[in-house]
């Protein structure tokens, strides 16, 4: 009879068997967690005899919880840009003299413009019904239901042409730039859908005025 040592991977090996005899015997089935926890002894006492893949287990461990926190932060901060409030830069001459033509920041919130709760007067950001992958910055001057009288033509002399008038359909706003002589509004392309608005501007981030942006 060989009376060497036992090796530790077979006294794992033997207790499993054991299990699994003594489950025949009782109401209970072999539990599947019996293999991963095979599986684990085995794994722990492979990397126990290798010591020098400590530092590089370490090294994965600890770039793994950092990676699932930047993880978590890009999470966060895209619900946070894209349901809540989130920055803008706005450039151009359309909205002078309110807002500079050169690049200024400033913050959009976007919670009741998803409810369609928007106001005349209101400084809002849209896709341009022209090319919805490009955003603009115009002032809301009617609501549905509004009938609005726009100078068509600023730069015409004729004044049987200058004046026009227009009913805004339910579900549309009429938005048009403070400068009426540099934009490109409803007056060129119509009244827009709720569906186009983007976010409402309520605070200036960078520049003269910085603060808050209501009512401007």
């Amino acid at each position: 009879m060989y009376m060497g040592t036992v090796p530790r991977n077979s006294k794992i090996v033997a207790r499993t068997h054991l299990l699994m005899h003594k489950s025949r015997f009782s109401d209970f089935s072999f539990s599947p967690v019996i293999p991963f926890l095979i599986h684990s002894s085995l794994r722990a006492t492979s990397l126990s005899k290798q010591p020098h893949l400590w530092p590089f287990v370490s090294i994965v461990k600890e770039a793994w919880e950092k990676a699932f926190i930047v993880a978590k932060v890009l999470c966060f901060s895209h619900v946070v840009d894209t349901y809540l409030i989130g920055p803008v830069v706005t450039y151009g001459p359309s909205m002078l003299p309110t807002m500079d033509s050169t690049e200024e920041l400033y913050l959009a919130e976007k919670i009741s413009t998803r409810f369609s709760k928007v106001a005349c007067g209101d400084i809002i950001i849209l896709s341009s019904p022209e090319d919805p992958r490009k955003y603009i910055t115009k002032r809301v001057v009617g609501m549905e239901g509004d009938s609005v009288t726009y100078i068509s033509n600023p730069k015409s002399t004729d004044t049987d042409n200058k004046h026009g008038m227009s009913v805004v359909p339910k579900g549309h706003i009429w938005v048009q730039g403070d400068n009426i002589y540099k934009s490109r509004d409803s007056r060129n392309f119509g009244p827009v859908p709720y569906g186009l608005i983007r976010g409402k501007i309520f605070w200036k981030l960078s520049g003269k005025g910085f603060g808050p942006f209501w009512n401007k």
